[in-house]
């Protein structure tokens, strides 16, 4: 019977949504090309970004 009670608390909480929490989107993933997925900056030696 606790077993159970765990069981259900669990998926309870794993199913909440919650709005300040980002969220995976495989399309958005899936959509990324080399292009957008990196920039490559032209840096002088012995200086930062």
């Amino acid at each position: 019977m606790v077993l159970l009670i765990a069981m259900i608390g669990a998926i309870v909480l794993t199913l909440q949504h919650r709005k300040r929490v980002r969220r995976q989107d495989i399309g958005v993933q899936n959509a990324r090309t080399r292009d957008t997925a990196i920039e490559v900056r032209k840096v002088q030696s012995g200086q930062g970004i």
